[in-house]
């Protein structure tokens, strides 16, 4: 019985828990053994039904190998799938999740964080966080090619909705630069806005953070600004500052 035709039985309801689990090493083992078949794979998920259970497992199995391979079948279905918001939505923050993510994943992300779709946008510019974060250990230099041109959106957005999700993909990207700007907007006139940078904050353990996080909890006009920097402040539990700051 093929691999491929497993997947199918998977989708029909044939195959128990352990069955699926069998299916799931063994496609793992493929791309991870056989790199030259994530192309294969990604042409399934091009046709495929995104809700169906074997589009997520093979999707898990080539983010989890995540090789320039699979990297290449990934990007395949995203652009196969560019008009497909719902296929998108699972899609693209995968794009984010790789160890090292290659040129085309950056490109792809791009190309979508202009996308004339709002969710598209929303979806590439936050996955395009993510990727500098990953980045930043062995290729430092993209990483922050990626943070200037996050940095450089959000200070020429007119949008709100735009702002919004550039301060948090500022917040996934876990840079200094970033972290600066994000606390640049505390005193925003927007409380939106200002609910925000608590929340793209709450990932930085950092004295700056924090003391951003603390005048806002204790001076800000809105409580349900207060009340993010709550949550917020809860999450920087390695801050030494923190317990006082919520006393």
């Amino acid at each position: 019985h093929s691999l491929l035709g497993s997947l199918d039985d998977i989708d029909r309801g044939f195959a128990s828990r352990d069955r699926q689990m069998s299916v799931y090493l063994k496609l793992k083992a493929l791309v991870y053994l056989h790199p030259e078949a994530s192309r294969s794979l990604g042409n399934r998920l091009s046709s495929a039904d995104q809700t169906s259970p074997s589009t997520e497992m093979v999707t898990t199995a080539l983010s989890a190998v995540g090789s320039p391979e699979a990297q290449d079948a990934l990007c395949e279905a995203v652009r196969a799938k560019k008009d497909d918001v719902r296929a998108l939505s699972s899609l693209v923050p995968v794009l984010g999740s790789f160890g090292l993510p290659t040129q085309r994943v950056i490109a792809l992300l791009t190309n979508l964080s202009h996308s004339p779709s709002p969710d598209v946008r929303s979806m590439a510019v936050l996955a395009f966080g993510a990727v500098a974060k990953k980045l930043a250990p062995k290729s430092p230099r993209r990483a922050d090619l990626i943070v200037k041109d996050l940095v450089a959106r959000l200070s020429s957005s007119k949008s709100t909705d735009d702002r919004l999700t550039l301060l948090l993909a500022l917040g996934n990207t876990g840079s200094d630069t970033a972290r600066s700007i994000i606390v640049s907007q505390q005193a925003d006139p927007s409380p939106t806005v200002r609910r925000t940078v608590c929340t793209a904050l709450s990932s930085f353990q950092h004295p700056d953070s924090v003391r951003a996080l603390t005048k806002m909890l204790k001076s800000d006009q809105d409580p349900n600004v207060r009340a993010s920097a709550v949550q917020a402040l809860a999450a920087q539990n390695r801050e030494p500052s923190v317990k006082e700051a919520l006393l």
